[in-house]
Protein backbone atom coordinates (compact mmCIF):
# COMPACT_ATOMS: atom_id res chain seq x y z
CA UNK A 1 0.00 0.00 0.00
CA UNK A 2 1.01 3.59 -0.53
CA UNK A 3 2.25 5.31 2.61
CA UNK A 4 -0.12 8.31 2.40
CA UNK A 5 -3.40 6.34 2.25
CA UNK A 6 -3.94 7.43 5.82
CA UNK A 7 -4.02 11.20 5.85
CA UNK A 8 -3.60 13.32 8.96
CA UNK A 9 -6.13 16.08 9.47
CA UNK A 10 -6.23 18.69 12.17
CA UNK A 11 -9.50 19.15 14.04
CA UNK A 12 -9.74 21.59 16.96
CA UNK A 13 -6.03 21.33 17.68
CA UNK A 14 -5.92 17.54 17.68
CA UNK A 15 -4.42 15.32 15.00
CA UNK A 16 -6.87 12.66 13.91
CA UNK A 17 -6.21 9.94 11.32
CA UNK A 18 -8.92 9.10 8.81
CA UNK A 19 -8.27 6.39 6.25
CA UNK A 20 -9.83 6.74 2.82
CA UNK A 21 -11.42 3.35 2.06
CA UNK A 22 -13.65 2.00 -0.67
CA UNK A 23 -17.35 2.34 0.17
CA UNK A 24 -16.74 5.03 2.82
CA UNK A 25 -19.10 8.03 2.81
CA UNK A 26 -17.77 11.60 2.76
CA UNK A 27 -19.28 15.08 2.70
CA UNK A 28 -17.90 17.88 0.55
CA UNK A 29 -17.65 21.34 2.10
CA UNK A 30 -20.60 22.38 -0.15
CA UNK A 31 -22.82 19.78 1.58
CA UNK A 32 -22.93 17.13 -1.18
CA UNK A 33 -22.34 13.54 -0.07
CA UNK A 34 -20.21 11.00 -1.89
CA UNK A 35 -19.16 7.36 -1.64
CA UNK A 36 -15.61 6.29 -2.49
CA UNK A 37 -15.69 3.67 -5.24
CA UNK A 38 -12.01 2.96 -5.71
CA UNK A 39 -8.45 4.12 -5.09
CA UNK A 40 -6.67 4.21 -8.45
CA UNK A 41 -2.93 4.01 -9.22
CA UNK A 42 -2.02 2.20 -6.00
CA UNK A 43 0.52 0.08 -7.89
CA UNK A 44 2.06 2.93 -9.85
CA UNK A 45 5.85 2.96 -10.00
CA UNK A 46 5.71 6.63 -11.03
CA UNK A 47 3.55 8.34 -8.41
CA UNK A 48 4.74 11.78 -9.54
CA UNK A 49 3.20 11.11 -12.95
CA UNK A 50 0.31 8.88 -11.81
CA UNK A 51 -0.64 9.83 -8.23
CA UNK A 52 -2.99 7.79 -6.09
CA UNK A 53 -6.45 9.03 -7.02
CA UNK A 54 -9.81 8.68 -5.27
CA UNK A 55 -12.72 7.68 -7.55
CA UNK A 56 -16.02 8.67 -5.94
CA UNK A 57 -19.71 9.06 -6.77
CA UNK A 58 -22.33 11.62 -5.77
CA UNK A 59 -25.10 9.76 -3.92
CA UNK A 60 -27.88 11.96 -5.34
CA UNK A 61 -27.11 12.34 -9.04
CA UNK A 62 -24.66 9.42 -9.52
CA UNK A 63 -22.02 11.57 -11.21
CA UNK A 64 -18.55 10.06 -10.89
CA UNK A 65 -15.57 12.22 -9.96
CA UNK A 66 -11.84 11.80 -9.28
CA UNK A 67 -9.48 13.70 -6.99
CA UNK A 68 -5.86 13.16 -6.01
CA UNK A 69 -5.63 11.54 -2.60
CA UNK A 70 -3.22 14.26 -1.50
CA UNK A 71 -6.01 16.84 -2.08
CA UNK A 72 -8.85 14.76 -0.63
CA UNK A 73 -9.06 16.17 2.92
CA UNK A 74 -8.88 19.76 1.71
CA UNK A 75 -12.63 19.70 1.01
CA UNK A 76 -13.95 16.33 2.25
CA UNK A 77 -15.07 15.28 5.73
CA UNK A 78 -15.58 11.64 6.75
CA UNK A 79 -19.21 10.65 7.45
CA UNK A 80 -19.24 6.85 7.86
CA UNK A 81 -18.01 3.51 6.58
CA UNK A 82 -20.86 1.96 4.56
Amino acid sequence: MVKDLTMEIIMTGEVKEVEVKEMSKWQHKNGSEYVVLHLANLDSDRLDDYPVTVVYINILNYKVWTRKLSDWHRSMTFVEQT
